[in-house]
């Protein structure tokens, strides 16, 4: 087997997603600008000829939207990772570019274009302070800013043309009221019960003040309804039974719904009507992959269409309606076009009890029971899904099976699975891992004696808890900024994410009650650290405001007065993620080495390259070769 370097499949992308200008002429995206991720643009006609419209440093930019002026691009970034995003305004015609919500210690968001006010974007502000706080409305050429008047005790509105049309007020069960808000006096529409909390969203405003919602009221699965106003009971438009509607197309001049898609083990399109079904026919046919929309004009004349698949990169097509004509854009990495990858196989796992679960299995060449690494997914409020992954592809081709499933509480698979998961921390949730575990064994996939389990957020919990709770299963794991003491955790919301709070306290537990906080503590691998016998890589972001450091720093002193192998990787310009492609290098090649160590697979060499400034090891040099330490040298006060 050629081993595929890290570079080629985590460094930059050469190209990130397609958005096409208002008025059809141009496409947005990022690129690499001195190996940090950029705003560029380029006409439509020739993609390829991109120019840099940002000179952004350090982390880079993640996305970013078009205003309906033509020539703003919209864009946030915060500090490090630490989760304070402030909104920028770059010109596409000088580079000019303007912070529009200046300050210290707050978090903005985009609410609304519109083409009504093409020199204005609708930004919300939260912020500890709660005279910075609220929603204003931002001229884009000089900054200056209006506070726009919203009704009281509504976490989410849904706007158009930058007045609210649907607010969404949080009850303390964890439920919520849905307001009509075209009237002066908010009025009832809809009760959303805690159960359907996740799983019930308003798509769209229709014509005649109706609303488009994805509900999982009517059924288990979230269906597509309509709610016109003055009704109690929306009118289901369509549903599957295997799974929720996940996407929504609205045409943008008709306000009608075009077609829909779930996600079982693929991406599948639903149209609505026969014209659009034959043009997604012919879209289907022009490349392989999963199909996403990820751009429209506002006349709707114009769409950017990506294709996702396992064994390639995003390839970008511009589709030309009136012409009914595809043509190809760009792939996100020709470097990726040459390398030989393996496919990602879905299957589906019975847990112990029943449920079926949704897995993704990529396996590397050599055939018969081998190493094999259980990939958590985060969230866990989120799902796998099908297409190209790095991380399966870098393990795969380091010779590990991979094996990612979708455990109850995940979503995309109706209600009843999704909350099949509330206050599961630990238990039935992490019982559905090890149920694929035993699944990958008898399938003669895996060598019970070669297992480690790897994960980031809430997967990076699931590897604790895997060592601490099943200790004989795994030999080591992999934590990226996962939580190690609920009860800590939970408490260390900030008060300004009162909806997230809620949330937590409903799905997870109630740190604020003697029996709540018993509960955590029973599922918290932090106090359960004693059980623990398996070495751990541990990796954390200095500026995390989701996971705090504290999660971490508490669990490696732990482990190290037990004297159990752990290493402790901290990146001091990231927060919760490792967003930079020399930061995900320098992990990539102390994993390597770290799972070579006990699980026998294979390694490429590190090199000079893979030492990066922010990249701290705080524990465990010890227990990497002499050959790296010189690669990732200790902070000064260790030496």
């Amino acid at each position: 087997m050629t081993l595929i370097s890290r570079r080629k499949l985590f460094g930059n992308p050469e190209r990130a997603f397609a958005l096409v200008s208002p008025d059809g002429r141009q496409i947005a995206g990022l690129a690499p600008v001195a190996g940090v991720m950029n705003i560029v643009v380029a006409p439509i006609a020739a993609a390829d000829a991109v120019t840099p419209v940002t000179h952004e440093t350090g982390r880079g930019i993640s996305h970013c939207v078009w205003a309906f002026d033509g020539v703003s691009l919209l864009y946030r970034a915060d500090r490090n990772g630490d989760e304070n995003w402030h909104i920028y305004r770059v010109s596409c015609v000088d580079g000019e570019v303007a912070d529009l919500t200046p300050g210290e210690q707050l978090r903005a968001s985009i609410l609304d274009v519109s083409p009504r006010y093409p020199n204005q974007v609708l930004v919300e502000i939260q912020s500890a302070d709660a005279a910075a706080s609220g929603c204003f409305r931002i001229r884009l050429d000089t900054g200056e800013r209006d506070a726009v008047a919203v009704p009281a005790g509504f976490a989410r509105l849904l706007y158009r043309d930058f007045q609210p049309r649907i607010g969404v007020r949080p009850r303390a069960d964890g439920g919520s009221d849905w307001y009509w808000l075209h009237t002066d006096t908010p009025e009832h529409a809809l009760a959303i019960p805690a159960e359907d909390s996740m799983t019930t969203w308003p798509v769209d405003i229709g014509a005649g003040n109706s609303l488009y919602l994805v509900d999982s009221r009517l059924a288990d699965t979230a269906v597509l309804a309509q709610l016109r106003a003055g009704q109690t009971t929306p009118a289901v438009l369509f549903r599957h039974d295997e799974a929720d509607v996940c996407d929504v197309i609205i045409d943008q001049r008709s306000r009608m719904p075009l077609a829909l898609a779930i996600n079982t083990g693929r991406k599948q399109w639903q149209a609505l009507d026969a014209g659009i079904a034959a043009e997604f026919d012919y879209l289907q046919g022009r490349c392989h992959g999963d199909i996403s929309l990820a751009s429209r004009t506002p006349d709707d004349h114009h769409w950017i269409v990506g294709y996702q698949a396992d064994t390639a990169p995003t390839r970008f097509y511009h589709y030309d309606r009136r012409k009914r004509e595809s043509r190809y854009l760009f792939s996100n990495s020709r470097v990726l076009e040459a390398l030989q990858l393996e496919p990602l196989q879905p299957q589906s796992i019975r847990a112990r009890d029943g449920l079926e679960l949704t897995a993704y299995l990529t396996r590397p060449e050599s055939a018969g029971p081998g190493p094999m690494i259980l990939l958590v997914h985060g969230g866990p409020w989120a799902r796998d899904e099908w297409g190209y992954q790095p991380w399966h592809q870098w393990l795969a081709n380091r010779g590990y099976a991979v094996l990612s499933v979708n455990y109850r509480g995940s979503a995309g698979f109706g209600k009843a699975f999704l909350n099949a998961g509330n206050r599961q921390w630990g238990r039935a949730m992490q019982t559905d891992l090890l149920d694929a575990v035993d699944w990958a064994v008898a399938q003669g996939i895996a060598d019970p004696d070669r297992l480690a389990i790897m994960g980031s957020s809430y997967g990076g919990y699931a590897t604790l808890a895997g060592l601490a709770f099943s200790p004989q299963t795994f030999a080591c794991g992999i934590d990226l900024m996962g939580p190690s003491q609920l009860n800590s955790l939970l408490a260390a919301i900030p008060p300004q994410w009162q909806s997230e709070r809620e949330m937590f306290r409903y799905r997870v537990g109630d740190h604020e009650s003697a029996a709540g906080r018993a509960a955590l503590a029973d599922v918290s691998p932090l106090d359960h650290v004693a059980a623990i016998t398996k070495p751990l890589l541990m990796v954390q972001g200095a500026h995390d405001p989701r996971v705090p450091r504290a999660e971490s720093d508490r669990m490696v002193a732990a482990l190290q007065a037990r004297n159990i192998p752990v290493i402790y990787l901290l990146f001091t310009n990231e927060g919760h993620g490792l967003m930079q492609p020399d930061n995900r290098l320098a992990f990539c090649a102390i994993a390597e080495i770290f799972l070579a160590q006990y699980l026998d697979g294979k390694i490429e060499a590190a090199d000079k390259d893979m030492s990066v400034p922010a990249l701290q090891i705080l524990a465990g040099r010890e227990w990497l070769p002499e050959t790296v330490r010189e690669y990732f040298p200790a902070p000064a006060n260790q030496e």
